[in-house]
């Protein structure tokens, strides 16, 4: 009785492995009686399952139970004899076992990334999970197991941070940051309050008639040290503290307002976090936005980027298509740049695609870019899509893509991001008599300024 009770308060009971207290004396005991013979270190891995939560709070906690029993049986292989591999919580789990050097580190913990990539299936699913990972690996001198499982975390917070389905190996420079990231945190907090954030917003325009078709709304973050950072930057730390959600609401509910005061036939893009397509808050901030603004659905295109497809999110798919039941479009952002599939842009009926500026700057340079203008306008006009072109800055710029076939385009030469008055200004004028071409415009308001 006495050796099961021992068993079950080391044990963890779902998956079979050894729980977190068992793992801190495994650790404890194996830094402090290694063989002096032995060259190699030890290693600790860090997994942490990637967006687990949406399976749980989609499928039930049975599914999500016997995916964390197979992601076991998987890991059991990956120690074989010579570790321990252990369940350290909800879906995260902790393995320790012997690495010749960093680079064989680096082997394991690509192994591991890849076999958490292979799909669960059983008889009701195929599911697609995946995981990142954060190593540390006993340097030289003397190191506590505490440390040692404290930088494997901290290794893991730099893969997630990286975009998740990958890993990263413990250096010190990753403490300074943490710490950083700690205090973008920490001031991203307080910018709601601080009155840090603006909107900016830049035009589409018809190439030809070079008329403003729509406005895509760009967030932006005056921070009161380090100046305008960029959305690439603050948008995942918002993520990561939950805040997503109030800063979707708050670019959401400013855009579609000013854009409710122009005219009738121009629409606002405005872009959508991969992780909100998973958030049930989306479809209610839509909708409140729209009501409380009175901007009709039709005049609202969401922007999306190829990372969401990835995921082949079936909520994902379900809001979007119940969205353009609504009249609101769909357009593909930075098509080309990750793993553009025409088997996506058919399943989620996108209404547009945005060609990435990447492509545009290195049109000249390189046939392979030509290639894929050619081919995404190709594929635009047989699917009756349209496209965009990002990124036009010159003539030049323009009467390529306009050659090519494209219809529609992006870029400094049809003007810059500008604050909501300036914009209000700009169609105001294009709605009184004839619309005049929009760098004209662009320059009168200049001129006034």
């Amino acid at each position: 009785m006495a050796v099961r009770y021992q068993l079950l308060a080391n044990t963890d009971p779902l998956t079979g492995l050894d729980n977190r207290l068992m793992l801190a004396r495994y650790l404890k005991f194996a830094l402090a009686n290694k063989d002096p013979h032995d060259k190699r270190k030890i290693g600790v891995f860090w997994i942490d399952l990637d967006h687990f939560k949406e399976i749980n709070d989609t499928l039930g906690h049975a599914v999500g139970d016997k995916v964390l029993q197979e992601i076991a049986r998987r890991l059991k292989t990956v120690v074989g004899s010579e570790g321990q591999a252990s369940r350290f919580g909800g879906d995260e789990f902790v393995l320790v076992m012997p690495v010749h050097d960093e680079r064989a580190a680096a082997h394991t913990a690509e192994y591991i990334v890849n076999m958490l990539g292979v799909p669960y299936t059983d008889e009701h699913y195929n599911l697609d999970i995946s995981g990142s990972v954060g190593v540390s690996i006993e340097p030289d001198g003397v190191i506590d197991d505490a440390t040692l499982i404290q930088n494997a975390d901290i290794a893991l917070y730099e893969a997630k941070s990286a975009g998740r389905h990958g890993f990263a190996i413990f250096d010190k420079m990753m403490i300074d940051h943490l710490v950083k990231q700690r205090e973008m945190q920490a001031d991203l907090k307080r910018a709601f309050t601080g009155d840090q954030f603006k909107i900016l917003y830049q035009p589409i325009v018809d190439i030809r008639t070079r008329e403003v078709v729509s406005y895509e709304a760009l967030m932006r973050w005056n921070h009161p040290i380090y100046g305008e950072i960029s959305p690439s930057i603050f948008i995942p730390i918002a993520e990561q503290i939950k805040m997503i959600e109030s800063l979707t609401q708050y670019v959401m509910d400013t855009a579609c307002k000013v854009a409710a005061t122009w005219p009738d036939h121009i629409k606002i893009n405005v872009n959508v976090s991969p992780s909100m397509l998973s958030s049930r808050m989306l479809a209610r901030t839509i909708q409140s936005s729209l009501l409380n603004s009175g901007l009709s659905p039709r005049r609202l295109c969401l922007e999306i980027t190829e990372s969401v497809l990835l995921e082949d999110n079936v909520n994902a798919l379900i809001m979007l298509k119940e969205f353009q039941k609504m009249g609101i479009t769909l357009s593909l952002d930075d098509f080309g740049t990750g793993y553009s599939s025409l088997s996506y842009v058919c399943k989620y009926s996108f209404n547009s695609l945005k060609i990435d500026r990447s492509f545009i700057s290195d049109l000249k340079r390189s046939s392979e870019s030509r290639t894929v203008i050619d081919a995404v306008i190709g594929l635009g006009q047989a699917l009756e899509l349209s496209i965009v072109a990002e990124g036009i800055e010159t003539e030049e710029n323009r009467a390529d893509v306009e050659a090519a076939g494209c219809r529609f385009a992006q870029g400094y030469l049809f003007g810059r991001p500008e604050p909501a008055d300036r914009v209000y200004h700009l169609v105001s004028e294009s709605d009184e008599a004839t619309p005049t071409p929009l760098q004209q415009r662009l320059k009168l308001v200049r001129s006034q300024n």
